[in-house]
Order: C-alpha cells, then structure tokens, then sequence
C-alpha cells in the first residue's frame, strides 16, 4: 500500500531545542526519506503540538492509488494560509451534524491552490470553527460560508 509518514522528534533542552522530521514515502518499488532539522523557531512555526512532548508526533497518509509519489505532495499549512480558509467555514461537523458535509481539506485546496488529488496537508495548528469555537482539521466536515 503506498503512504507516507511524518515523523516528528524534539531533542534538546528548552530555548536550543532542535526537531528531527522525517518524512518517509513507500509505494511497491520504492522508498524514500527525507530527513530535516529544525531549530525550535522554526519548530515553533510548524506548531506548539510538534514540540511539546518528549514522544514526537507521526502521521500517516494513504497516498492517491493512481498517482506516483513524485506527483504527490504533503502542504504546511502556516496560521495566515489557516485563518484565511477558516473564514470561508460557516459550521462544522460538531455544531450542524446536518449541514456539514464537506472535508476541511476542499477548503484548503481552494486555497492553497493545490489539486485535491495527491494533496495532504498538516497544519500548524488545529483551526477553529467560527460558530462553536470546536478544533478542525484536515478531514473535518464543514459548511462553507
């Protein structure tokens, strides 16, 4: 099955804390690994929940069947890309069960501009909806504004 994981591991004390990401993508033929260190700043970017614990962070993804890892793409999504699509939510999942029917992701497809195949995105932070203040993320069903 392909897929890739992100990896996140903190190391260091507070204030010369550095983070390790790895990102690892598999199909039948191929594997492949990018490693990257980030200084807490950048870290801190990336969001408070990548550096915040001493286990790391992982995250799985279920590649596109159809498309080859090169025509894929993983998206971080920083807190200016985040509140520009939060505002083109109007409810989510927790707050109208009935009306929410579309994944946050289509949001930040239109957004970003990116092609909704092959696209998967990690966020810097949790968006929030505008109606009932609950977390979104990436597979959230919303109501577009």
């Amino acid at each position: 099955m392909d897929h890739c994981t992100v990896t996140v591991q903190p190391a260091g004390p507070v204030g010369k804390r550095h983070v390790f990401l790895t990102l690892a993508f598999e199909d039948e033929n191929n594997t492949r690994q990018i490693d990257l260190v980030l200084s807490e700043g950048a870290a801190n970017r990336l969001g408070q929940a990548l550096i915040s614990g001493s286990v790391g962070v992982e995250r799985n993804f279920t590649l596109a069947g159809d498309l080859t890892i090169e025509q894929q793409s993983v998206l971080l999504i920083d807190t200016t890309t985040l509140r520009e699509a939060v505002r083109l939510i109007k409810f989510c999942e927790g707050c109208n069960p009935d009306g929410a029917e579309i994944p946050f992701d289509v949001i930040l497809d239109r957004v970003t501009g990116s092609q909704p195949d092959g696209t998967h995105y990690i966020l810097e932070m949790p968006a929030r909806c505008p109606h009932c203040l609950a977390e979104v993320f990436e597979k959230t069903l919303i109501e577009p504004a």
